[in-house]
């Protein structure tokens, strides 16, 4: 299922909108067949082929159903619904809604000190491109002057290990 849900965002990101969709239907009965519990990530991509689809309010109500705002929720889960609410918000122009959801998963991400921007699925560009759309350039510039942190940090790692890319950095820890 999991494999069958990260095809179908590659898929989306690919703009093969029906292949992804066929996809994500698939993951669904895969997660039906076994009476799994649909894991955020799964629902995440699931989001990810609406929205790419242009069926917001359909991203919006599964992402809801995630519940992000309650602080009982997984953490992960908590996550992934502020992320696609925000990208909704985003999408809809409405900036300042988009920014609270992307705080909140800027927060959650912080709860497991994800740093890597992959990992935190892109939330701190976005979220400084909001602040830089609404004026609020000092929270925009904290936020890149960490990410330029994390950059200094790693590449300071690949110099140690004598490496130049993520590909070299797989082999040479797999060698080991």
């Amino acid at each position: 299922m999991i494999f069958l849900s990260h095809l179908a965002e590659t898929l989306a990101l690919a703009g093969d909108f029906e292949a992804a969709g066929a996809m994500a239907a698939e993951a669904r009965q895969a997660a039906a067949l076994y009476d799994w519990p649909a894991p955020p990530w799964h629902t995440k991509s699931r989001c990810e082929v609406l929205i790419a689809a242009g069926s917001l309010d359909e991203a919006l109500r599964l992402a809801n159903e995630l519940r992000p705002g309650d602080g009982t929720q997984p953490t992960a889960a908590r996550f992934v619904g502020a992320v696609v609410r925000g990208k909704v918000s985003a999408w809809r122009g409405d900036l300042a809604t988009a920014i609270g959801h992307f705080e909140l998963a800027a927060w959650c991400a912080d709860q497991w000190d994800w740093s890597d921007p992959g990992v935190r699925e892109r939330i701190d560009s976005r979220l400084t491109e909001a602040y830089i759309s609404i004026g609020r350039l000092e929270d925009a510039g904290r936020i890149a002057a960490r990410l330029r942190t994390v950059e200094t940090h790693v590449a300071s790692i690949y110099r140690r290990l004598g490496v130049h890319t993520r590909s070299e950095l797989r082999r040479t820890l797999s060698a080991r």
